[in-house]
């Protein structure tokens, strides 16, 4: 096993992953990736930080993988890319032009931003199986409400203290919460089935605004610009 540092929340540790991996995986040595998790849901105080960790630093790891060719490229199989969103994406009802212009969350506060960027990770997995369908799968994940160290950082002791035990009737451990993401990953009985969501390991609709057309294209191609100027 091979440990590479990661930090979401900056674009060079980003680039620097990718020139590693390559190192690893590119050249003579025929490696390619054949699962990649993007996984990460944070609200901080920041929204820009909580759009770079929860969604733009992801789509630039994938914007170079694909520049890199660090993906598999055989008519055989797919690198299966799982993108774990939220449940809370149904939730975003604001400007959906702010879904794509992304320097314009004055207006929002640190939930909508975290609903945003999860819907924005559906349109982005839905938007990679109409360009690169041919050579990933993408799939979108929520996994549930998961027991975690999530609410730590934003909420004050005395009332985390007082919220655990309604916490713990409601999510799940790890182990389950992982399950979703593993049924995505690995199950065969999803082979050739991309674009899709996935929840409780059952698919799922997800928002109407996730498998718009237009937005899906308008997503791609203001990410993929951005990505290019990294």
């Amino acid at each position: 096993i091979t440990f590479i540092k990661l930090d979401l929340s900056s674009t060079q540790s980003v680039k620097d992953c990718i020139n590693l991996l390559s190192n690893l995986l590119g050249g003579s040595t025929g490696k390619k990736i054949n699962y990649l998790f993007c996984n990460a849901g944070t609200m901080l105080s920041n929204n820009k930080q909580t759009l770079q960790v929860n969604y733009l630093s992801h789509t630039l790891f994938i914007h170079l993988c694909l520049k890199f060719e660090l993906f598999l490229n055989n008519n055989k199989e797919k690198t299966r890319i799982i993108h774990t969103s939220s449940t809370m994406h149904h939730k975003y009802n604001n400007n959906i032009k702010q879904l794509y212009q992304f320097n314009s969350l004055n207006n929002l506060n640190r939930q909508q931003v975290y609903n945003m960027t999860k819907l924005q990770q559906i349109i982005y997995s839905n938007a990679l199986q109409t360009y690169h369908g041919e050579q990933i799968q993408s799939i979108a994940v929520h996994p549930g409400i998961i027991h975690t160290n999530f609410f730590k950082h934003y909420l004050p002791s005395w009332l985390e203290q007082l919220l655990l035990p309604l916490w713990m009737i409601i999510s799940t451990n790890t182990k389950k919460g992982a399950q979703s993401s593993l049924y995505a990953a690995l199950s065969p009985t999803l082979n050739n089935l991309g674009g899709i969501y996935i929840d409780n390991c059952q698919l799922q609709q997800s928002s109407y605004l996730s498998t718009h057309p237009q937005i899906i294209k308008q997503l791609y191609l203001s990410t993929k610009k951005l990505n290019q100027k990294q």
